[in-house]
């Protein structure tokens, strides 16, 4: 499925926050003012997401990372 569940979790909230900032300003009027406004409920499940990915990886369901034995810099 992903072989980095680490960088989804760090890249994820950024590109889909630019996306979220540059989309209202490139779309035409109404659907850029729609999507203004929907805006937050859509942050707001992405960093659901996000927190449900970042459970699953600890409690082992998604990835094989070893929480005990990860040093400084070691699992990049």
């Amino acid at each position: 499925m992903i072989d980095d569940p680490l960088s989804v979790i760090t890249l994820l909230p950024l590109f889909a926050g630019l996306l979220l900032l540059i989309l209202p300003h490139i779309l035409p009027g109404s659907q850029g003012a729609s999507l203004a406004r929907i805006s937050r409920n859509l942050s707001m499940g992405i960093a659901m997401a996000v927190a449900v990915i970042s459970t699953m990886l600890f409690l082992g369901q998604i990835g094989n990372i070893d929480w005990t034995n990860i040093t400084q810099g070691g699992y990049v």
